[in-house]
């Protein structure tokens, strides 16, 4: 077919700008996680090295996007996980589950309300996570 090309290249191209748009949301998202997380974080600075450290990054290959937002220092595990601390210390989940719904808004309207391979309910439960951190 003679048009059956330059439909495939504009719907290739739709899906490319998407994809990119979409990257571009994640990670703003991930900046703002790790923004948050640096300025309320649970602990006390001694050195400064936890905090400093806090970071983001943002990874796109064909099947995914993800962001990442983590402790640069050894010890940040700690912090995060150990028993002991019950928590105190916590600050990763709080900072990504910040503002989760507005992500998840971004998102909807880049892809136009397609969904994400989400049911709607699962969305609903995403959003309603996110919105205990807000």
């Amino acid at each position: 077919m003679p048009g059956s090309e330059k439909v495939c290249a504009n719907l290739t191209a739709l899906i490319e700008a998407e994809l990119k748009a979409a990257e571009i949301a994640m990670s703003r998202y991930g900046m703002q996680a790790c923004d948050w997380a640096k300025r309320n974080h649970p602990w006390r600075n001694r050195t400064g090295w936890a905090e400093a450290s806090l970071g983001h990054y943002t990874f796109r290959d064909p099947a995914r996007i993800e962001t990442f937002v983590y402790h640069g220092v050894t010890y940040g595990v700690f912090l995060e996980l150990r028993e002991d601390f019950e928590g105190r210390y916590q600050v990763l989940d709080k900072a990504i589950m910040y503002n989760i719904s507005g992500l998840m808004s971004q998102l909807r309207n880049i892809f136009g309300g397609k969904g994400f391979g989400l049911t709607i309910s699962e969305a609903k439960e995403f959003e309603n996570i996110g919105a205990i951190y807000e």
